[in-house]
């Protein structure tokens, strides 16, 4: 059975054999050996037949029924979509600078946790203002969003193939799909608002966007991967320019395969085919690149193949490896500062890791493809919100019923967080607001005398208790910090009838 699979498995990652007389030499190599270069001038080496043994030995252990075995179909799907540049190709002739010395410190870098709920073989990653995560999954053609705290908020199913996803500062979300060949932008209720360019057709295989983080540059940029170009539209869509085409020179692709603007207008791409990095003003400028093949330490040696590509706040940059596995970290000038993950599937180790993107709490979300989950690590000092569990009480726990008269006292405090990080704007007791709806409704004080100040808000009781009782009732309180991140808490009241029995 194993022998049979292994053919599929070749085909399914584009591996090519040099000669059947290699074999066990490629059987035996690790995943840290180099490649070489046949006398035709195509790569060839140990990585990608080794990748494909060791990715069969853990596919054939999941094979337990006709289900596992369609599984292996959507992976098929999302890396022939995903990953085309796997073909051989004739080696670049453009020579990329290569290591130094970095007065940039690597990362400090923890894992946190990994999230495989509703997703099957996530491919590319977003993140909003406010920390929603936004995942696309092609092989069942939908968009799973999970929100700052890591819960799931929303499946949108019926994307067709979705290869690649961008949010920009407004909140639009823009979708590319790979079956149609177009860019998809949706409002935040998931409105179809326009398509870019001319809609299907646009594109002849859209695998990565990004927009540029300043909204005044007014640009998106798509990686079309086939056509090796990027592409780069207006915020409404308009086409403006593009750039690159393929070949082996300077500011020319062979299959990009990722694209991103960092904070100070770079924009990065990843050239998969030419094994190097190429870095580009807004205007599609060529600046400089990292890697390629004829370097003393090429990606040939480094990398198996670029798939995803960002930056952090200190202009490090991350690139994604699809075949060793791990996220190698960069500084701007393209010196190695280290690797995050490694070749795995066990929680944080990666598997054909592709999608890369920081949220708003310098977290590192990464889209594992063949383990079916994202991984997510903490990136020096990142924040990393959890549930608030706030304390709530009610100075008088007893209303008449009905028409219940008079305020309603609440006072509230979240243990291990200071009392001034609460957000009291934004507090309400069953969906009502403050008696003025201001924050001068709100004291700061220390009202239950144990050396911890509390808030205590002032509320009209008729309107939070409206429409209840009599009887015990609950009253919601809710909020969220300075930060944004909510809390929900309860307390009980009684709401006594004023009327004989």
């Amino acid at each position: 059975m194993f022998l049979k699979m292994v053919p599929f498995c070749l085909w399914l990652l584009r591996c090519r054999l040099p000669s059947w007389a290699d074999m066990s030499c490629f059987l035996d190599a690790s995943l840290e050996q180099p490649q070489g270069e046949s006398e035709s001038g195509y790569v060839t080496g140990v990585v990608p037949v080794n990748y494909c043994v060791r990715e069969m030995s853990v596919l054939m252990s999941r094979i337990k029924s006709n289900h596992e075995l369609t599984r292996l179909f959507h992976y098929a799907l999302v890396l022939t979509i995903m990953t085309i540049g796997l073909m051989p190709v004739q080696a670049s002739a453009q020579s990329c600078t290569w290591g130094g010395t970095s007065l940039v410190s690597a990362p400090d870098v923890t894992f946190l946790r990994a999230k495989g709920e509703n997703l099957d073989a996530p491919t590319r990653l977003a993140a909003d203002s406010v920390g929603n995560v936004y995942t696309v999954d092609p092989s069942r053609g939908k968009l799973v969003k999970i929100d700052r705290l890591g819960d799931m908020d929303r499946i949108v199913p019926d994307l067709g193939t979705p290869s690649a996803v961008a949010v920009d500062a407004a909140g639009s979300i823009f979708i590319a799909d790979a079956k149609t060949g177009s860019v998809s932008v949706y409002d935040s209720d998931w409105k179809l608002l326009f398509q870019l360019g001319q809609g299907p057709g646009e594109f002849s295989n859209p695998n990565d966007i990004a927009i540029d983080p300043d909204p005044t540059a007014d640009a998106v940029y798509v990686s079309d991967g086939d056509a090796n170009l990027i592409k780069v539209y207006d915020l409404n869509g308009v086409p403006k320019f593009s750039f690159g085409g393929f070949g082996t020179a300077a500011g020319s692709f062979n299959f990009p395969s990722a694209v991103h603007v960092s904070d100070t207008g770079a924009v990065i791409v990843g050239d998969q085919n030419n094994d190097r990095v190429q870095v580009f003003d807004r205007q599609g400028v060529f600046q400089h690149c990292f890697g390629s093949k004829n370097g003393p330490g090429s990606f040939s040696l480094r990398f198996g193949r670029i798939l995803g590509i960002t930056t952090d706040e200190l202009d490090r940059i991350y690139v994604a490896d699809g075949f060793q596995g791990e996220i190698q970290v960069y500084d701007a000038a393209g010196v190695k500062l280290t690797t995050i993950g490694g070749f795995g599937s066990e929680p944080g180790q990666l598997r054909t890791p592709m999608g890369l993107v920081f949220d708003p709490f310098n977290r590192l979300w990464v889209a594992s493809v063949n383990n079916g989950r994202t991984e997510v690590f903490g990136i020096d000092n990142y924040a990393d919100p959890k549930p608030l569990l706030p304390v709530v009480w009610i100075r008088s726990d007893t209303y008449r019923w009905p028409g219940p008269k008079g305020k309603m006292m609440v006072v509230l405090r979240i243990d291990g967080l200071d009392a001034k990080e609460i957000d009291v704007s934004t507090v309400r007791a069953n969906g009502k607001p403050t008696i003025r709806g201001r924050s001068k409704d709100w004291k700061l004080r220390d009202f239950d005398r144990d050396g911890v100040p509390e808030w205590r808000g002032v509320f009209k009781a008729r309107k939070v208790l409206a429409g209840m009782g009599p009887g015990d009732v609950v009253v919601e309180i809710s909020g969220s910090s300075l930060s944004g991140v909510p809390f929900t808490g309860t307390y009980v009241v009684r709401l006594v009838s004023d009327k004989p029995n």
